[in-house]
């Protein structure tokens, strides 16, 4: 598995990206009707690799239009240490030696995930980024000229379109 641009990618955001755990993927089928769904992923640079069941609303939509938003995040109940990446991109099958290379993947993040167990049932699938941010709010403080607060973030790969 070769990564995509993550050579453009600083440091900490690939930290962070290999260091958490879910992402919530968000899909359109051909209808348009938005769907989103939480997922244990892995990754490799800033390639994102998940499973899903053949027969799930978000493989089908994904099927039907591979373009695809997600997040990664940890909650914190004080909003100044919220941390997280938002992105865009395309979610594609994983075929041939890359199946294999995702399940290692996945045993070695997960090992409690059924090491040795059938992958017949599920199909692997790599996101490949054209976009991310990173929100990183630590250090942020609360203005008093405005409701709410903004969370801090950088557009860290794409062209910002």
């Amino acid at each position: 598995m070769e990564s995509s641009g993550a050579q453009e990618v600083p440091q900490h955001v690939l930290d962070y990206i290999g260091e958490q755990s879910a992402l919530t993927l968000a899909t359109a089928g051909g209808d348009g009707a938005p769907h989103a769904a939480t997922y244990l992923y892995v990754s490799d640079g800033i390639d994102i690799y998940l499973w899903l069941k053949p027969s799930s609303q978000t493989a089908a939509n994904v099927r039907d239009n591979a373009r695809v938003g997600f997040a990664i995040d940890e909650y914190a109940s004080d909003w100044r240490q919220t941390k997280g990446v938002k992105g865009a991109g395309r979610c594609e099958p994983v075929t041939g030696e890359g199946i294999a290379s995702a399940a290692v993947k996945f045993g070695e993040k997960f090992p409690d995930l059924s090491p040795g167990g059938s992958t017949a049932n599920i199909s692997f699938f790599r996101i490949s980024p054209d976009e991310l941010e990173y929100i990183d709010n630590t250090g942020s403080e609360k203005s008093d000229q405005e409701f709410g607060f903004s969370y801090s973030s950088d557009h860290v790969y794409g062209d910002g379109s």
